[in-house]
């Protein structure tokens, strides 16, 4: 990433500068109270992509500095408890320190060296008190004279108070977050914002040639924990790379060099829930070891060249949304026995991208005993989770088809239409009756999707279409969801 991240927000260089150099006055170290706002809680972020996370006196400046705060009238305090080395790096000199978070203890064993005392220590810990005021999705923060205003993620806000064309991208149902790597992370936090999120992309540079990507993989993971975010029903990680890591091990605890993807792994298996996807660009790739970044579900594809790459992105979107559909089956209540059960046909059709022309069509026969549901004819090409126990709404059952899927040719087909006739014997008389048997397929879950993007100088003049292929990806889930 670029040196200059930890200047691209003013108030942050201030309140570093403050903190590692001047400190403050010892009545600022005890606030008055330890009151928080509750309308200070959730995930900020401000132009320059800076994410601030509050949540009931704890914050955080990610990548920079946490620790406590409280708040008197309109006034903040931040006591600090750890400073990110990546900060130390870019305001302290001659010293250097390792991409992680440093406590008092730790700062003071990394600064031994440079004979720095414990008042001084003291003061690089002292809080800071400035002024904040919100209105409605916006929060301005005012320090040494310098403000800022932040978004909340999540919010689409007031109309009449956004004035950034990419915060119009507003969507009700995706929300995106993005890791962009190389010898360190850059990080958008899961929003609903998708015009930030595409910006964000587009002005990535891939100007360090050292590729951290399975920890930026472990770190996309830690997205889905952020305070503030709704309920996400599906949530799923599309990381991309050109190369091997070669550097993870440098930024992971205790994790040795060789192990990196099998730490990865890990991470993934460890959050339930998560679907994740790999994409590797180029023909000198260790296909083995992308293959274990990929869990739950989702798949590993290859892009040789530019032209290819925007299909690959194209196709898993496409997966995703197949993945997101909510498809209930709604029946009218009977005397379903297994002598005497219900049958139905259902037809599903299915294109291979999200806006094109039907591809393919197939039939699956199904039975309806009681409320038990079962597949007794499969397909070859549809699947979704069965046997399931329908359950009773009014004159009605209701039997979801939950990971409904059509696949051909080991690509997730993105689905167009489904058409059920049901019938009292297995083999003929099937009809449509639209008072009696109907399926919903509307996409009505919300999901949340974290990419993982490689910004190496390795990528040379493919780094373009790979920002643009990746923003092309955001824009087929936000029109497919609208």
């Amino acid at each position: 990433m670029r040196k200059g991240l930890f200047l691209t927000s003013t108030l942050i260089t201030l309140l570093l500068v403050g903190f590692l150099f001047f400190g403050c006055d010892d009545d600022s170290i005890n606030p008055p109270n330890n009151k928080t706002d509750a309308s200070l809680n959730g995930t900020w972020v401000d132009e320059d992509g800076v994410k601030l996370i509050l949540d009931n006196g704890n914050f955080e400046f990610s990548g920079f500095m946490k620790g406590n705060y409280t708040t008197n009238g309109n006034n903040i305090t931040l006591i600090p408890t750890h400073f990110h080395g990546d900060a130390l790096n870019s305001n302290m000199g001659e010293a250097w320190f390792e991409s992680k978070w440093y406590s008092k203890s730790d700062l003071k064993t990394s600064l031994e060296y440079y004979y720095v005392s414990d008042e001084e220590l003291n003061d690089i810990f002292s809080s800071q008190t400035g002024t904040y005021s919100v209105s409605g999705s916006k929060l301005t923060l005012t320090f040494y004279g310098d403000s800022q205003i932040f978004t909340k993620v999540g919010s689409s806000g007031d109309n009449n108070d956004i004035s950034n064309s990419d915060n119009k991208e507003i969507s009700n149902l995706v929300y995106v977050g993005v890791v962009a790597f190389n010898a360190k992370t850059e990080n958008f936090p899961l929003s609903n914002n998708l015009g930030q999120a595409k910006s964000f992309i587009s002005n990535r540079k891939n100007d360090v040639d050292s590729t951290a990507l399975c920890y930026a993989v472990s770190e996309s993971i830690k997205l889905f924990d952020a305070p503030g975010l709704p309920a996400l029903d599906n949530k799923f990680i599309v990381t991309f790379t050109d190369g091997d890591d070669n550097y993870s091990s440098a930024l992971y605890n205790d994790v040795p060099y060789g192990r990196e993807y099998d730490k990865a792994r890990t991470d993934l298996l460890s959050k339930s829930g998560i679907k994740s996807y790999a994409i590797g660009f180029g023909t000198s790739l260790r296909e083995n070891d992308l293959m274990k970044l990929v869990v739950n579900g989702g798949e590993y594809r290859n892009a040789t060249n530019t032209t290819n790459l925007n299909q690959v992105f194209q196709d898993i979107a496409n997966s995703v949304l197949a993945s997101s559909k909510n498809v209930v089956l709604i029946t009218q209540k009977g005397n379903y026995t297994e002598t005497n059960p219900k049958y139905f046909k259902i037809t599903v059709s299915a294109s291979q991208t999200a806006n094109g022309t039907i591809d393919y069509s197939s039939i699956v026969i199904c039975k309806l005993a009681g409320k038990q549901f079962s597949i007794i004819t499969p397909s070859d090409y549809i699947t979704f989770d069965a046997p399931v126990t329908g359950t009773e709404s009014g004159t009605k059952i209701n039997i979801p088809l939950n990971n409904l899927k059509y696949t051909s040719g080991g690509k997730e087909c993105y689905i167009r239409n489904i058409k059920v006739e049901i019938s009292t014997s297995q083999d003929s008389g099937y009809r449509v009756d639209v008072e009696d048997s109907s399926a919903s397929s509307d996409i009505t879950k919300k999901i949340g999707v974290v990419i993982v993007l490689d910004c190496t100088t390795s990528l040379g003049s493919a780094f373009g279409p790979m920002k643009t292929s990746a923003n092309n990806f955001i824009e087929t889930l936000a029109k497919n969801t609208r």
